[in-house]
């Protein structure tokens, strides 16, 4: 019989399978299209970059919401990830709104993200959490104690962070503070990922909103991963970052595969009504 601990069957092989095919497309891409395509614009990538901060932004308002409105709110969502994750969202407000011209809709987007992430770990964070009331009475619990060493993963992000920033000036622009923060933030959401799926082998369901959370966490990333091919393919390449948004697609698609089948078997309103995804399910994705 399958168990929770299945969803960790295959893992490497998936994650090492799908950067190696992104980082194959990449390379064709750059190989055979040296010169620039024009096909694209500065607002087609920067529609691709406000939505997948979009689409970041209302996975978390789930997580959020189902912390909420859920006396079990926090099954199956991992505090160290999403310590990393509002670290990931400081980094990247910095770099979206550190340059002139910002748009109101960036500055809110990044704003809204910050906020969030700040909320949603102070509702699961266990010295805070006991604090805040909850609406109809009550506080809130905090989440469930888990050892991962998110600590020395965050320090390793930082110190490649600035080896990545200083070889990129060295071979194309003298601007590291900005390359920086937009690798460590891209890093960090991607380190963020080891911490969860270690609490996804503690879980043998994860409830559906929290379920379609993910789900939207994915398709942010894939967003992402499309505005990076857009960039090869007009002639600009970005490897260090484009890496980790790989990584961070890689770590998330045996998720996704179990989610889409979950969602094709029982329909989205089966899904709700049936409890959320069975990952121990994931050995036969």
């Amino acid at each position: 019989m399958a168990t929770p601990s299945s969803f960790a069957s295959g893992s490497i092989v998936r994650v090492a399978g799908c950067t190696c095919a992104l980082l194959l497309v990449v390379t064709a891409l750059s190989r055979y299209h040296t010169k620039p395509l024009y096909w694209f614009e500065a607002h087609h990538i920067n529609f691709l970059l406000s939505g997948s901060s979009t689409v970041f932004l209302a996975s978390t308002l789930i997580l959020l919401w189902r912390l909420v409105q859920q006396e079990n709110g926090s099954v199956g969502i991992s505090l160290h990830a999403q310590r990393m994750n509002l670290c990931a969202c400081l980094l990247r407000a910095l770099f979206s709104c550190g340059q002139g011209g910002v748009s109101a809709l960036t500055w809110a987007n990044a704003s809204l993200s910050v906020l969030g992430s700040a909320a949603l770990v102070a509702v699961l964070e266990p010295r805070v959490a006991p604090l805040l009331p909850k609406p109809g009475g009550g506080r809130f619990p905090g989440a469930a104690p888990e050892s991962f060493p998110s600590g020395a993963l965050f320090l390793c992000i930082v110190i490649a962070a600035v080896f990545g920033a200083w070889f990129y000036s060295t071979k194309d622009s003298s601007d590291t503070g900005r390359f920086f923060l937009l690798a460590t933030a891209i890093w960090m959401q991607t380190g963020a990922m080891l911490p969860q799926r270690a609490m996804f082998l503690r879980t043998k369901r994860l409830p559906a909103l929290t379920s379609l959370a993910f789900f939207l966490l994915a398709l942010a990333g894939a967003m992402r991963l499309l505005m990076w091919l857009v960039l090869v393919a007009e002639g600009e390449m970005h490897i260090f970052i484009m890496v980790g948004d790989f990584l961070h697609i890689a770590l998330l698609a045996d998720f996704v595969a179990l989610y889409l089948r979950t969602l094709g078997e029982k329909g989205l309103g089966g899904l709700l009504d049936g409890g959320g995804v069975d990952l121990s399910l994931a050995e036969s994705v």
